[in-house]
């Protein structure tokens, strides 16, 4: 089994097809979620509809 990758902070383009993301958000704010230790937004392409895990710092 592989380590799951995230994306550096303040990616705002999707790696496989350079679409840009769209934040998940709770009342306007971008959602943080703690995963493995880390803290991440969640971003989906708007092309491929691939979810990605985005680094907050």
């Amino acid at each position: 089994m592989t380590k799951p990758r995230y994306l550096k902070a303040g990616t705002a383009n999707c790696p496989k097809c350079k679409g840009s993301l769209e934040w998940e958000q709770h009342f306007g704010f971008m959602k943080v979620y703690n995963v493995d230790g880390k803290e991440l937004y969640q971003g989906r392409c708007m092309q491929c509809k691939t979810y990605w895990g985005v680094k907050t710092k």
